[in-house]
């Protein structure tokens, strides 16, 4: 209590400022903390270094650098000295002399001098222990317990270590028994179960019991369809509160906490007994004990916890755009909808927003005066979302667009965006309605949809996303093999069709492991339609030896051409000899097997020789030159993974001469896919999951930048071909305006509407 006095009395001294604060010290104690606070003066969120060195002259990779992005106004860090790790994972050497430093590059910081200190307590007479290392210890009262400790019994035990930043749920432990002793007498007891997942896995529990010195506490007996409704899919409808901090709709429902009460004999002997299915039901992250009748209570004990838990999220995912303003309606009121223009092949998106002065549930559709295009109705649902998948801070968004518009939730404290995604139409005029229905009334903004007849040919360049099988269908852990391929199949054909009816290439699809289901991985390959796929991991998912023969039985079966991944990003992961040899291997059993490697950095050069497909982003060099020199060499080049996804995908890559563009990726969330911040990078998935295979999608807003992309590859295709020569001319001009260095590029990024617009007019123009 006595150190968040004086770093709030800190906080209002402003002699105190400075641009940057520094200090030098040693900190003996294991659980020291590095506690930096000032103020955000600037008008937008800037980042802030916090620097660390063990030693004089340290470089780059060989020091502690953490970076945080922070809004505007007063803010407070505290990072766990042991805990800080070098680019090149190495922990600050104990006991050393060290010096420390917060800065911000781009300035608008005022920093408070930099303290040490120590976290808080679990409150006096709580005992607690911890399932992980020492230094991750969360509160000072509770015991580190590491796999070895007596204490612990199982016969595969295991430590759990996960990204997220959750300080109790960080760290875990895989057992069956814990026994520890307490004074005789009767304990009240909370236990954190939840093993958080990484990658794609939200660890299932479908049957477990928590027995606390022979009587039961907690018992769970579900079937995974079942542990998926209820756990899996537990964030889909809430909607984050704009009156409450992010915790709320995100770490406080994570956890698993259980509580109960433990009689104690004169033995003083506290055994907890875990027992369930699958594994993931043996987890434990904490336990804490508080003696009945105690002030307080358990109750006093495990907000303890959890205030430090709400504490350091606030610190590790800061609100970086908050909610926007409540609207003032007297009335339902859909905002005005553009006019569009598009042609009999075409996809374009329309965008609205609804306020209301109270609470309804409406349904939207699309009704035309006469035969319209096709059209789909999404609602934007408000949650905390990273802005990038690598970033560690939150935007209050509504990015996920839900696809049940049949009951669309209304609330008077947020605008609801709606989104219409309109597709083809008869060529003509077309005017039509969006209309909200609800118990006792309707609403209405008018709609405006020119279809242009004009034949357009297929772009030459194709865009599409990375695709993979929802991974909560292939994660029954009761091992259905052939019922979870089936589903995760069923929904994989509908996330085909669903690119397709977004204008976009089914060229990357989900495909499954050769040597376990080689006929389903066949026919998955096979549904990605005409033209190259590209089988991202099949080939590197093959034992290395067996891999060549395992080609060359696809080669044989698919009669298709088929881009085999056998690199990616190999620079970055060290793997660039053993893609080599790989290619090697298969190029000697399979001289004309086509192998695809994603590159991006310029040393994965190396890997070109092997190559008949590359992919390259800005790491790797994605300007037009780069395309060129590619193609020289006789190899198919493609852009991935591109920043500016609609510049990128559309008019850039119209003009760098690529053959296509990737982006990363339709179905790759992280653990819980309703939960951006529990993993090393946020969820990734242009199609949320949806509780029932081929529901109407629930699209990502990103996957729209790619839609308008290829709609604008499409115009320009249509330009390429078209001979007046006022086509010639316009062509022309966009060719000089549209840069050929992707940095260049960039920054015009805002300019694609306007160079689609001028496309359109021009062909309606020629069509009067």
């Amino acid at each position: 209590m006595r150190a968040l006095l004086v770093l709030a009395l800190l906080l209002l001294l402003p002699s105190a400022c400075r641009a940057d604060a520094r200090l030098s010290f040693t900190a003996a104690e294991p659980m020291a903390e590095l506690v930096v606070t000032g103020t955000v003066t600037a008008a937008a969120p800037v980042a802030v270094t916090i620097r660390v060195d063990d030693g004089p002259g340290l470089s780059y990779v060989k020091r502690v650098n953490e970076e945080r992005m922070l809004p505007p106004g007063p803010f407070l860090l505290r990072l766990r000295l042991a805990a800080l790790r070098t680019p090149r994972g190495k922990a600050l050497r104990p006991g050393a002399a060290l010096s420390a430093i917060a800065f911000a590059p781009n300035g608008g910081v005022d920093f408070t001098p930099l303290l040490i200190d120590l976290p808080p307590a679990l409150p006096e007479g709580v005992r607690g222990w911890y399932f992980g290392p020492s230094w991750a210890v969360p509160l000072r009262g509770f015991t580190s317990v590491k796999p070895g400790d007596p204490q612990v019994s199982g016969s595969a035990i295991l430590a759990i270590s996960r990204p997220g930043g959750d300080p109790v749920l960080s760290h875990g432990m895989r057992l069956t028994g814990f026994t520890t002793s307490l004074p005789p007498g009767s304990w009240r007891l909370a236990l954190w179960t939840e093993d958080p997942g990484e990658w794609e896995t939200l660890p299932a529990v479908m049957e477990r019991r928590v027995r606390v010195n022979g009587d039961d506490i907690s018992e769970t007996r579900q079937s995974y369809a079942q542990w998926v409704a209820r756990r899996y899919f537990a964030g889909r409808d809430q909607e984050a509160d704009p009156r409450r901090l992010p915790f709320a709709a995100l770490g406080a429902r994570r956890g698993g906490r259980i509580e109960g009460t433990a009689v104690v004999a004169a033995d003083g002997v506290l055994k907890i007994e875990l027992a369930g299915f699958p594994q993931g039901s043996s987890h434990m992250a904490a336990i804490i004990a508080v003696p009945a009748g105690a002030p307080g209570g358990l109750a006093a004990a495990v907000d303890a916890v959890e205030s430090l838990r709400a504490a350091r999220f606030a610190e590790a995912w800061p609100v970086l755009t908050p909610p926007p303003p409540a609207p003032r309606a007297e009335r339902v009121t859909l905002a005005r909808i553009a006019p569009v223009t598009t042609a009999p092949d075409g996809v374009v998106v329309m965008r609205t927003e609804v306020t209301v002065p109270t609470a309804l549930i409406a349904s939207a559709e699309v009704e035309w005066d006469r035969g319209g295009p096709t059209a789909r109705v999404r609602w934007g649902q408000w949650r905390w979302r990273r802005p990038a998948a690598n970033s560690a801070g939150l935007d209050f968004s509504a990015a996920h667009l839900r696809g049940d518009s049949a009951a669309i939730p209304l609330r008077p404290d947020l605008p609801r965006p709606l989104v219409v995604l309109l597709r083809g139409g008869t060529p003509g005029r077309h005017q039509g309605k969006l209309i909200l229905r609800w118990q006792g009334g309707e609403a209405s903004v008018p709609l405006e949809a020119e279809v242009l007849d004009v034949p357009r040919r297929r772009a030459a360049a194709r865009v599409g996303p990375f695709l993979d099988f929802a991974p909560h269908l292939l994660g029954d852990p009761e091992f259905d093999k052939t019922k979870a391929r089936a589903a995760a199949r069923t929904q994989s054909a509908c996330d085909l069709a669903e690119v397709g009816r977004l204008g976009l290439a089914p060229m990357m699809p989900a495909v499954g492991k050769l040597d376990a289901d080689f006929d389903g991985a066949i026919a998955d390959l096979k549904a990605a339609g005409p033209g190259l796929a590209i089988a991202y991991a099949p080939l590197r998912a093959l034992p290395r030896l067996e891999a060549p023969a395992w080609i060359a039985r696809a080669e044989a079966a698919l009669g298709a051409p088929v881009a085999w991944g056998v690199a990616d990003e190999p620079s970055y992961n060290g793997t660039a000899e053993d893609a080599l040899a790989l290619a090697a291997d298969v190029h000697r059993t399979v001289p004309g097997a086509k192998l695809a490697g994603f590159l991006n950095n310029p040393a994965d050069a190396a890997l070109l020789p092997a190559l008949a497909v590359a992919l390259v982003n800005t790491g790797y060099g994605a300007d037009a030159e780069h395309i060129a020199a590619l193609r020289a060499r006789g190899i198919k080049p493609f852009l991935y993974n591109m920043p500016e996804p609609r510049l990128a995908s559309g008019a850039y890559l119209w003009r760098s001469g690529a053959a296509g563009m990737a982006q990363w990726h339709g179905r790759m969330p992280t653990a819980d896919a309703f939960d951006p911040t529990d993993g090393r990078e946020g969820d990734v998935q242009f199609f949320w999951p949806t509780p029932g295979i081929c529901d109407p999608h629930d699209l990502d807003a990103d996957v729209l930048d790619l839609v308008e992309g290829a709609e604008d590859l499409r115009w320009l295709a249509w330009l390429d071909a078209a001979k007046d020569r006022r086509a010639v001319a316009l062509r022309a001009r966009l060719w000089a305006e549209v840069p050929d260095r992707w940095n260049a590029a960039a920054r015009l990024a805002g300019k694609a509407s306007a160079w689609r617009r001028d496309i359109v007019e021009l062909a309606r123009i020629l069509k009067e």
